[in-house]
């Protein structure tokens, strides 16, 4: 066995570099470290204390290293000088963290920068055997220091103070995050890929600056996908198609698909039908690289491959290797986001498409795309089968809570009142399932994640009524920018939800979800001039709104959109609260978006406001005959949402419900056997809440529960019934009911019976005993 004092001296060169990124600009360029960290701890026993942690962490990068030590057949002599080689190489290199951030985090751009300027490797007579080892080892510790200088935000102000009080959770994170390298030994190129592609963020949550990054294949739910109108698990289409094109709105979470693909691929840890996947060599080409203009368009399609693939191909792959291993369909290419760069640049695109396809026939490739974006008959005409994400389900949901906490849990005893994952996990799906609004966010894989971080972050209270969005807004405008280190100037929060109101209420006003960039600038524009204090020009606030705070999104390169459509309500609302627009509210108020809006103004609202706004409503209902179904569901929806309404208010929406009752004869019966209040109010709320029904009109209860319109259904005497009315089809409101009847875990013998208006017939939803 070698020698460990020069792997040692290697490890510790890594924990300095790494230091020097995570204390970013707060230590000066040609300061030492050993006299910056005197000068922020000068106790002596926290000193000790850091030294001690410093310790630990360079403990763990040896051992990270040191498990490619026995790579080459290589007598300790030469293994030792090799060693020698490569830490002489890395201090020569003098990386600052400026060079780290310019390699984007990825091992294969740090490498070219050390062969750059350290000489010590070609000044050896290294053999054969040892320039082997010499590359392997050198691919390894280029991987080792990505990954642990990502496992705290750049620059952050409060490193010492948290490695101090963190240590050991910094630690382990570390240490899982190295433990999940493949060896270098297998192939360089898959080492790089886990380095570069297995992170995910989590940003705007006060959580220990290590848990802010972490493995984004730890946390991922596989979902299920649609092909030729046939629901499937994603893999059974994988392993089925040699060409797969893959659809979703965004946030359906095609890029973590992808990525995942990729990661899983690259440690060869793919199982069941992806098993034999583990064999091919994962190619990910994101789409946001595609728009590039290119100085000099590729010659071939192995020069496509090399131009674009993300990390990148040139420091680990020959061309003629790369042309070999796709000839004999030894890989995958994963082109992720066609849509990203444009209609503009599709024609080039489609051309490499179709000349990648007919050049290697016989490779694997997964594409992926916004729905709408890419006409599917191009890619089936290529021989691709068309796929489409499903949203997540309650099973799907219930997966990605669970390994969300099972991974973010551990490591923050201290928010979790030390609970298990398992049991965090299952009260955020209770929460979830008993709440439409939750429910309906968190069919989306990108917003499942933030309910969790809201839950974790502020507690159980946050996701209820319209404090979720509240949450989500100031986490995402004021500290997102913060915790990621970006060092350009921020506005303000008060500033950028002036920016965000007047776009949302653009956007509702015009009945529009999307807008092309320049309409956004436009807008932006407008505003700027309305404001008192210099702000900076609107491509600026537009980039800093889509880099720093993620409430917008460019899911298309120059379309601009919410990150959900609840923000654009949400947003909105305050934006016409602020302006005093209470009337359109009104006079809108019976469209869906609008109507989500206004019970969203009802919610936020000051007590004479939020008045104010259901007595509006109040009297258009008196005067709009036409259209009072509606407005008496939305009234209703506003009772379950204000904070605070006199007893008068109340009232009178109460009269509007009973007047109601007595215009329409052709009402739905709601049998329930309980006798309990809170289960039949329960219900009410939830059917008045249900986005599906609400996209229909929505529905209102129009007698009271105790009334006897019709007969009582076999077994029913004696229990409560609802009576409602509404324009809405009859399977989403049996679909309501039956999702309600689901997320009640303590009413195991509740039992409902729906009676059809103007029909014999009835539904009746029994309990599912065990």
């Amino acid at each position: 066995m070698m020698e460990m004092l020069p792997v040692m001296s290697l490890s510790s060169s890594v924990v300095r570099i790494v230091m020097e990124y995570w204390l970013g600009e707060q230590k000066a360029p040609g300061e030492p470290l050993d006299e910056f960290l005197d000068a922020q701890v000068p106790n002596a026993l926290d000193r000790r204390r850091l030294t001690r942690q410093l310790e630990s962490l360079t403990g763990i990068v040896m051992a990270s290293i040191s498990a490619d030590l026995e790579y080459e057949q290589l007598d300790d002599t030469s293994r030792s000088r090799v060693v020698d080689t490569v830490r002489l190489s890395l201090h020569q290199a003098a990386l600052s963290p400026a060079d780290l951030k310019d390699a984007g985090l990825e091992p294969a751009r740090l490498i070219t920068v050390i062969w750059e300027r350290s000489t010590v490797a070609n000044a050896l007579d290294l053999t054969e055997p040892e320039r082997r080892f010499h590359d392997v080892l050198l691919a390894k510790t280029a991987s080792v220091l990505i990954t642990a200088a990502s496992a705290f935000p750049e620059s952050s102000p409060y490193v010492v103070a948290e490695l101090l009080r963190d240590g050991g959770e910094i630690g382990g994170i570390v240490r899982s995050r190295l433990g999940e390298l493949p060896t270098a030994g297998d192939d360089a190129y898959r080492l790089a890929i886990v380095t570069s592609l297995d992170q995910a963020e989590i940003v705007g949550f006060t959580l220990p600056a290590a848990m802010r990054k972490f493995s984004l294949s730890k946390t991922y739910s596989r979902p299920r996908i649609t092909v030729k109108g046939d629901e499937m698990p994603v893999e059974w289409a994988l392993a089925d198609s040699r060409r797969l094109y893959l659809t979703g709105p965004a946030g359906s979470g095609k890029t973590a698909l992808m990525r995942w693909l990729a990661v899983d691929g690259a440690r060869k840890s793919l199982d069941g039908l992806l098993a034999t996947h583990n064999e091919l060599l994962p190619i990910y080409v994101p789409g946001s690289r595609l728009g590039d203009t290119p100085e000099k368009e590729p010659s071939s399609v192995v020069d496509f491959i090399f131009q674009y693939a993300r990390p990148s191909l040139r420091p680990s792959l020959s061309p003629a290797e790369l042309n070999r291993r796709c000839d004999q369909g030894n890989a995958i290419l994963l082109i992720d986001g066609l849509d990203e760069f444009g209609q503009g640049h599709l024609p080039r695109i489609r051309k490499w498409l179709n000349q990648l396809v007919e050049r290697y026939p016989e490779c694997r490739f997964v594409v992926s795309s916004r729905q709408a974006a890419i006409d599917p008959a191009y890619l089936a005409d290529l021989g691709f089968t068309v796929a489409s994400l499903k949203p997540l389900d309650d099973s799907g949901v219930t997966d990605l809570v669970t390994r969300w906490f099972a991974t973010v849990g551990p490591v923050v005893p201290e928010r979790t009142g030390r609970r298990l994952p398992i049991q965090l996990g299952k009260e955020v799906v209770r929460l979830i399932r008993s709440n439409p609004q939750l429910r309906e966010l968190a069919t989306s894989p990108l917003m499942c994640t933030l309910v969790c971080g809201v839950y974790l972050d502020r507690g159980p209270e946050w996701l209820r009524g319209s404090n979720v969005y509240e949450a989500f807004v100031e986490m995402l405008i004021e500290r997102r920018d913060v915790e990621r280190g970006l060092g350009r100037v921020r506005l303000p929060r008060s500033i950028a939800s002036i920016f965000l109101e007047e776009l949302a209420g653009l956007m509702l006003q015009e009945g529009w979800i999307e807008l092309p960039r320049s309409r956004v600038l436009d807008q932006f524009a407008l505003t700027s001039r309305s404001l008192t204090k210099q702000v900076p020009d609107p491509s600026e606030v537009l980039d800093s709104l889509l880099v720093e705070s993620g409430v917008l999104v460019e899911p298309e390169k120059g379309r601009i959109r919410f990150l959900h459509l609840t923000f654009l309500e949400y947003l909105a609302a305050q934006n016409i609260l602020h302006n005093g627009r209470a009337d359109m509210l009104v006079a809108r108020a019976h469209e869906p978006l609008w109507r989500a809006t206004f019970v969203m103004a009802v919610a936020q609202a000051r007590h004479r406001e939020a008045e104010k706004l259901v007595l509006l409503l109040v009297a258009r209902f008196e005067g709009d005959p036409h259209r009072r179904r509606v407005l008496a569901g939305v009234l209703q929806e506003c009772l379950q949402s204000a904070q605070r309404l006199e007893p008068y208010v109340r009232g009178r929406v109460n009269d509007v419900v009973e007047q109601l009752s007595h215009e329409f004869d052709e009402s739905w019966q709601l049998w329930l056997s309980t006798s309990e209040s809170a289960v039949a109010d329960s219900l009410e709320s939830w059917l008045l809440a249900e986005p599906a029904l609400r996209r229909e009109g929505g529905l209102a209860f129009v007698a009271n529960r105790r009334a006897r319109q019709h007969p009582a259904p076999y077994g029913m005497m004696g229990c409560l019934s609802l009576t409602m009315t509404g324009l809405i089809p009859v399977g989403d409101l049996v679909n309501a009911m039956t999702a309600w009847r689901a997320a009640q875990h303590d009413q195991n013998h509740l039992e409902i019976v729906l009676v059809v208006p103007e029909s014999s017939v009835s539904i009746r939803i029994s309990p599912h005993y065990p």
